[in-house]
């Protein structure tokens, strides 16, 4: 039986509408202010009293939280440490959690407000290709072989294989051919010596 703290089922479609809007508000507000409190965690080392050598076992271990949860929450509260601004960009929803992770990395003094900007409202894949701005590929290289420049005699080793080739498959097609020949004549000949040797 569902509690009756969590039953919807007597609203009506615009109140259960207006309701689900406020409770997604109330999560991302109480998100921000989660990750503010991670942070201040983090930075006092509190963690170690509560007999864990790192935030992320206490995330995990303490507060219960799954692998990728404790990830995205962790790298968020140490961004927040640098750039502030992002509590109150994931409290009214511009970024989400995964966005932050992505970015946290490549946020600096001077691009972040921009980055930031850039990236609200923006989905994991449209983030990531954000992020991949920041992590150029190196250039390749074309080479090509000038064929010219080659000595004569590899072109000439060359042509000398290739018809070596194409006579050795001549010469394997002819065999072929042959021995169908003769297995397609053999049985036919036997026949008519039969046929005579029956008569006599």
């Amino acid at each position: 039986m569902t509690p009756p703290l969590f039953v919807h089922d007597r609203r009506s479609d615009g109140e259960l509408v207006a309701e689900v809007k406020r409770l997604a508000s109330c999560e991302r507000l109480a998100t921000a202010h989660l990750i503010a409190a991670l942070a201040e965690l983090d930075a006092r080392r509190l963690y170690l009293g509560q007999g864990c050598s790192s935030m992320f076992t206490y995330c995990t271990q303490v507060l219960h939280l799954a692998e990728h949860a404790a990830y995205n929450r962790i790298e968020a509260a140490r961004a927040t440490r640098r750039f502030p601004v992002i509590l109150t960009l994931l409290a009214d929803g511009s970024v989400h959690l995964s966005a932050v992770r992505l970015l946290a990395p490549h946020l600096t003094q001077e691009n972040h407000a921009g980055v930031l900007r850039e990236a609200s409202h923006k989905s994991k894949r449209e983030v990531e290709q954000i992020v991949a701005r920041f992590q150029p590929q190196p250039d390749v290289v074309a080479s090509v072989a000038n064929c010219e420049s080659r000595p004569r005699h590899l072109h000439r080793s060359s042509r000398e294989n290739l018809n070596h080739s194409r006579s050795r498959s001549v010469r394997d097609a002819a065999v072929s051919t042959v021995c169908c020949l003769r297995y397609l004549v053999e049985p036919t000949t036997r026949v008519a010596y039969v046929g005579r040797i029956t008569k006599l």
